[in-house]
């Protein structure tokens, strides 16, 4: 590669991290507002609880070499609504 292509890549992709990280918490954030009003108007209320999970995982790369890892579930609650729906978050 040339020295200028690698900058070139270099440069978009803290540029992409730059620009992405603050978005994915603005949106982030515009969920949880979005879902605390829907509650507030619908009348839900907490009927369940699901436990996160941690579980092992297994992968072979390209050069056939064995890859472990772990992967994670967040725990969720369950909120049913007046409209009949269970939501969970």
């Amino acid at each position: 590669m040339t020295d200028w292509f690698e900058n070139l890549v270099w440069g978009l992709l803290v540029l992409a991290i730059v620009v992405c990280i603050p978005l994915a918490l603005v949106a982030g954030h515009n969920e949880k507002q979005e879902w605390e009003a829907f509650k507030e108007a619908h009348d839900c209320k907490v009927t369940s609880r699901i436990d996160g999970s941690v579980m092992p995982t297994f992968a072979m790369d390209t050069s056939g070499k064995a890859v472990y890892g772990m992967t994670t579930t967040p725990s969720k609650t369950g909120w049913t609504c007046d409209d009949g729906i269970t939501y969970y978050k």
